[in-house]
């Protein structure tokens, strides 16, 4: 039986999601992002005075790997992620009469878990690093830092870098948890046991991490995915047995400030990538 002795009492068993509030939640935020991203992309390039690529927009050939090379325009559409699920999933809630701080996780959790986190956290990161940089050596014969060309393709910067990691290390990981444990990771969890909702819900977080755009040095880093989906197993974890979606978000984003804050203090120093 794939049905599993639950650990903890994550939340109150009478209030739970259903497949129409993940449903609606998903398109939901995926118009929201659709609009949203529309927004941004305008903006940014009406400050910049890039009309080319505003025509682009407007008559429907986008350059997407050129649209890409504009760090502004991606930061702002990663923010996007945070601001569209913060304003959706209140809003689905409210309209299905589930509006509930609980059911999101958001409680409490014992003192215990500020000892366990940086336990953990030292002792998964490195792992994860090696299973990553391992494949890669082993299938490709180095390391691709693309992330790092993407964010900063002219070399440093201290606005975007401040900003990428107020972005990427704060507002990506809250609208990530929300999403991946209190959402996805719940609705398994309750309808098929704790396994399959840590299996399932982080082969999905990871495959949504695989990157497909044209100028990575890989046409598909799976090997990344893989390294995240490792990571979303023990978030998804640390949720259950926590009881609070706070102690995933915190470990989260210690994650991405710690990896995109070394990713640009090696580009400050002139170190390689």
């Amino acid at each position: 039986m794939l049905q599993t002795a639950e650990p903890t009492p994550l939340l109150d068993k009478e209030l739970r999601w259903d497949v129409w509030d993940l449903v609606s939640i998903t398109a939901a935020t995926l118009v929201v992002l659709t609009i949203a991203s529309g927004l941004v992309l305008i903006l940014v390039l009406l400050a910049m005075g890039d009309v080319e690529s505003l025509s682009s927009i407007v008559d429907g050939t986008v350059d997407s790997d050129a649209l890409l090379e504009n760090t502004w325009i991606v930061i702002g559409l990663a923010s996007l992620n945070f601001f569209a699920v913060v304003f959706v999933v209140p809003l689905v809630m409210w309209i299905r009469g589930k509006l509930s701080w609980d059911l999101l996780g958001f409680r409490r959790f014992s003192l215990w878990w500020l000892v366990l986190m940086p336990i953990i956290f030292a002792v998964l990161y490195p792992i994860v690093n090696l299973v990553v940089t391992g494949l890669q050596q082993l299938l490709y014969g180095g390391i691709d830092s693309w992330q790092m060309d993407m964010f900063l393709p002219e070399g440093f910067d201290w606005s975007l870098a401040l900003t990428s990691v107020f972005v990427l290390g704060v507002l990506v990981p809250i609208g990530e948890e929300i999403i991946f444990r209190s959402m996805l990771y719940r609705w398994l969890r309750d309808k098929w046991g704790v396994t399959v909702g840590v299996i399932v819900s982080s082969i999905v977080f990871g495959s949504l991490h695989i990157s497909t755009a044209g100028n990575h040095v890989y046409a598909i880093e799976f090997t990344v995915a893989i390294g995240v989906t490792l990571i979303g197993a023990v978030l998804a974890l640390v949720y259950e047995y926590s009881g609070s979606i706070w102690t995933a978000i915190l470990m989260h984003m210690a994650q991405n400030t710690i990896g995109v804050a070394a990713g640009f203090a090696a580009l400050y120093f002139g170190l390689s990538l």
